[in-house]
Protein backbone atom coordinates (compact mmCIF):
# COMPACT_ATOMS: atom_id res chain seq x y z
CA UNK A 1 0.00 0.00 0.00
CA UNK A 2 1.39 3.21 -1.25
CA UNK A 3 2.32 6.22 1.34
CA UNK A 4 -0.62 8.98 1.82
CA UNK A 5 0.87 11.87 0.55
CA UNK A 6 2.67 14.61 2.90
CA UNK A 7 -0.58 16.87 2.84
CA UNK A 8 -3.45 14.74 3.74
CA UNK A 9 -2.41 14.76 7.28
CA UNK A 10 -3.19 18.43 7.63
CA UNK A 11 -6.12 17.77 5.56
CA UNK A 12 -7.29 15.14 8.09
CA UNK A 13 -6.88 17.75 11.03
CA UNK A 14 -8.77 20.56 9.06
CA UNK A 15 -11.96 17.89 8.83
CA UNK A 16 -11.40 17.59 12.43
CA UNK A 17 -11.56 21.07 13.59
CA UNK A 18 -14.34 22.08 11.05
CA UNK A 19 -16.44 18.76 12.43
CA UNK A 20 -15.26 20.17 15.97
CA UNK A 21 -16.84 23.61 15.26
CA UNK A 22 -19.98 22.49 14.11
CA UNK A 23 -20.43 20.25 17.18
CA UNK A 24 -19.70 23.26 19.48
CA UNK A 25 -22.36 25.67 17.38
CA UNK A 26 -25.17 22.67 17.34
CA UNK A 27 -24.41 21.84 21.40
CA UNK A 28 -27.23 24.44 23.24
CA UNK A 29 -26.03 23.64 26.41
CA UNK A 30 -22.14 24.88 25.78
CA UNK A 31 -22.18 28.26 27.22
CA UNK A 32 -19.37 29.60 24.27
CA UNK A 33 -20.51 27.94 21.68
CA UNK A 34 -20.81 30.29 18.83
CA UNK A 35 -16.69 31.79 19.98
CA UNK A 36 -15.81 27.96 19.87
CA UNK A 37 -17.25 27.83 16.33
CA UNK A 38 -15.44 30.62 15.09
CA UNK A 39 -12.09 29.32 16.75
CA UNK A 40 -12.01 25.77 15.17
CA UNK A 41 -13.43 27.04 12.01
CA UNK A 42 -10.74 29.49 11.54
CA UNK A 43 -8.24 26.48 12.41
CA UNK A 44 -10.06 24.80 9.52
CA UNK A 45 -9.77 26.74 6.81
CA UNK A 46 -5.82 27.72 7.88
CA UNK A 47 -5.20 23.75 7.86
CA UNK A 48 -6.96 23.73 4.11
CA UNK A 49 -4.83 26.30 3.03
CA UNK A 50 -1.57 24.86 4.52
CA UNK A 51 -2.51 21.35 2.96
CA UNK A 52 -2.98 22.97 -0.71
CA UNK A 53 0.24 24.75 -0.06
CA UNK A 54 2.02 21.41 0.61
CA UNK A 55 0.34 19.68 -2.45
CA UNK A 56 1.58 22.36 -4.76
CA UNK A 57 4.87 22.44 -3.62
CA UNK A 58 4.54 25.95 -2.35
CA UNK A 59 6.57 26.79 0.88
CA UNK A 60 4.90 28.91 3.27
CA UNK A 61 6.83 29.48 6.24
CA UNK A 62 8.84 32.73 6.56
CA UNK A 63 12.53 33.17 5.94
CA UNK A 64 14.90 36.04 7.86
CA UNK A 65 15.82 38.83 5.17
CA UNK A 66 19.07 39.32 6.66
CA UNK A 67 21.08 35.96 7.21
CA UNK A 68 19.71 33.83 4.37
CA UNK A 69 19.16 29.58 4.94
CA UNK A 70 17.07 30.99 8.22
CA UNK A 71 13.85 30.40 9.07
CA UNK A 72 12.08 32.58 11.52
CA UNK A 73 10.58 30.88 14.24
CA UNK A 74 8.03 31.06 16.98
CA UNK A 75 8.79 28.74 20.13
CA UNK A 76 10.64 26.49 18.38
CA UNK A 77 8.90 25.95 15.38
CA UNK A 78 8.88 27.81 11.44
CA UNK A 79 6.70 30.15 11.19
CA UNK A 80 3.72 29.67 8.26
CA UNK A 81 1.63 31.91 6.44
CA UNK A 82 -1.49 32.35 8.18
CA UNK A 83 -5.08 33.82 7.93
CA UNK A 84 -5.76 38.07 8.67
CA UNK A 85 -7.27 38.01 11.53
CA UNK A 86 -11.10 37.86 12.44
CA UNK A 87 -12.63 40.87 14.55
CA UNK A 88 -15.43 39.96 16.05
CA UNK A 89 -17.10 43.35 16.56
CA UNK A 90 -20.93 43.99 15.76
CA UNK A 91 -21.95 46.72 13.12
CA UNK A 92 -23.87 49.43 14.71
Amino acid sequence: MARPPRWQATLDASIKEACLAVRLYNDAAESRSFEGFVVHMHLAWLYVLHAEFLRDGIDFRYWDKHRKRRLIKVDGEPKRWGLPPVHLTPDL
